[in-house]
């Protein structure tokens, strides 16, 4: 991903509603001077600026509205506007249905996810 012509880590999140950009990635002159505000996953809300970004990712192009948050490089969200009509099959996890139609043995262990907390 280029923002600010720096490549930057993205990270889809499919329950995300919007897409978000580290504020040091943005220059000043791309912020609306606007403010939107956004629902954590433990449920407070925040403010963020807007700004307008030329994003170039596997997953969306194109100069896209952001929410300046200081949580990852860049999270993008489900979004259907791409400036491209070829967008890659992505998928984060194979579920035991598709699994089982592909022929590939269940799992026998579940998978193991590590607990975490985000504090800022």
């Amino acid at each position: 991903m280029s923002a600010r012509t720096v490549k930057a880590s993205v990270l889809l999140d499919t329950d995300c509603t919007t897409i978000v950009v580290r504020r040091r990635l943005v220059r000043d002159e791309q912020l609306t001077g606007e403010f939107r505000y956004y629902r954590m996953l433990d449920g407070t809300v925040r403010r963020a600026a807007v700004a307008v970004v030329d994003i170039e990712t596997p997953f969306i192009s194109g100069k896209l509205p952001c929410l300046c948050i200081d949580t990852c490089d860049v999270i993008v969200a489900n979004v259907s506007s791409t400036d491209s009509d070829e967008v890659g099959d992505f998928n984060a996890v194979t579920t035991r249905a598709k699994a089982l139609a592909e022929g590939k043995p269940p799992r026998r262990h579940p998978l193991v996810v590590p607990r975490f907390r985000i504090y800022e």
